[in-house]
């Protein structure tokens, strides 16, 4: 038993280390004795070279609104076949892989096109890549690209951002080295504390003048809970809070107070939530930013119909109604006017003793709905209660058209 474990042992030894350090110095000087890295592999030059790339996102580093620059951070595993680079395993004692540092064989020249700064060279020359018998080449690379991203924030603060990496052979035609099977992965994403990454990503190949591109497309949700709870909840808050101004006793002599305070307060509130929004106009402005002038304007109508009101509870009552008024606050107080009916006779009939009948004065019927009369302190009621109905839906209407457009 234990001559069989020892023989395993040593049969273990054997296919692990079998070769030697001289070995790998031969085979890599077989390899590149005569290789030159300037020349793209190939016995028959007319054939592209196939390249095939898995990629890896792994995070979201920055996200500009203003400038357009998408920063990421990806692994990149690239492989191809150079023939230059093909042994016999058996020539040198089993050696089944070699590695090579980037600088000293041929790599495809992969650079990002649609770069936000100056252009990089993809890898590293201190990056070792492996060589397989076969004259298979894998290299891996963890590069962190900048790219330039248009940008829309119409829809700010549910807007979502879609970026676009670009990604060429410079140097080379289609015809000469082209992208063969590629994949994007984003199961290694990180978690971004501004932006949640879709799923949806995707990749593709395409041919533009003669130019062999990858493209990779990525998309991300802005989160929107600090938003909606920091800006957008105060916002409406705020303008339902000013409505309720017309509830207020008109003797209290607080309204106009009340009022003033409210617009200086969304005044100042909106000049602090402008210095957080995003300044790109492009390509449109976002909504919010028509939300904000709305609510701005709809405050000063509040204020105005408030001066109105209070002008008719002040105004003495020795002026008369205008008909158009009276009509207007007979309507919404659903007060009806005084009413005298036709005045009818009666006769009283009075029997005497006897079959004879006398005939006195007779007497008049009138019939006579009473109201009050319409003040101008009604009209001021009146005024009041059309004024509250017409900010409520002024503020109804604009809050909802502004959800109904981002979301």
């Amino acid at each position: 038993m234990m001559s069989a474990i020892l023989v395993w042992v040593s049969c273990l030894f054997a296919l692990v280390a079998s070769y030697s350090v001289t070995d790998t110095t031969n085979l890599s000087s077989a390899l590149l004795q005569n290789y030159n890295k300037n020349l793209r592999p190939g016995v028959d030059q007319s054939q592209a070279n196939e390249i095939n790339i898995d990629v890896y996102f792994l995070s979201l580093q920055e996200f500009s609104e203003t400038s357009g620059l998408f920063a990421s951070r990806m692994f990149f595993y690239v492989s191809w076949n150079d023939e230059r680079l093909a042994w016999n395993p058996a020539t040198y004692n089993g050696v089944g892989m070699m590695k090579f540092r980037q600088d000293t064989l041929w790599i495809p020249p992969l650079f990002l096109s649609n770069s936000y700064s100056n252009y990089k060279e993809f890898g590293s020359d201190k990056l070792l890549m492996t060589v397989f018998p076969s004259g298979d080449v894998r290299m891996s690379s963890l590069e962190l690209t900048e790219s330039t991203c248009g940008v829309d924030i119409t829809k700010f603060p549910y807007d979502t951002q879609s970026c676009e990496l670009q990604y060429v052979f410079l140097g080379y035609l289609a015809n000469q080295v082209k992208f063969g099977n590629c994949t994007l992965s984003m199961a290694q994403a990180e978690k971004n504390s501004l932006w949640t990454i879709n799923t949806d990503s995707s990749i593709s190949i395409s041919t533009i003048q003669f130019r062999n591109n990858m493209n990779l497309k990525f998309s991300f949700t802005r989160k929107s809970q600090p938003y909606t709870i920091n800006i957008i909840s105060p916002l409406v808050a705020i303008a339902v809070l000013h409505i309720t101004v017309f509830i207020l006793p008109a003797d209290s002599g607080e309204r106009i107070g009340f009022s003033t305070t409210i617009i200086l307060s969304i005044t100042v509130y909106q000049t602090i939530v402008s210095d957080s929004l995003p300044n790109s106009t492009m390509p449109n402005l976002a909504f919010i930013l028509y939300k904000l002038f709305v609510d701005f304007l709809v405050s000063i109508c509040v204020h105005t119909l408030v001066v109105i009101s209070l002008y008719f509870y002040l105004k003495d009552e020795k002026h008369d109604i205008p008909k158009f008024i009276d009509g207007f606050t007979r309507c919404v107080l659903r007060k009806r006017r005084k009413q005298k009916l036709k005045p009818t006779e009666t006769s009283s009939i009075i029997h005497l003793k006897g079959s004879e009948k006398v005939d006195v004065m007779p007497e008049n019927d009138t019939k006579e709905e009473v109201t009050s009369e319409i003040t101008w302190k009604d009209v001021g009621k009146a005024w009041d209660v059309f004024s509250l109905i017409l900010s409520l839906s002024s503020v109804l209407i604009s809050n909802s058209i502004f959800f109904f457009s981002v979301m």
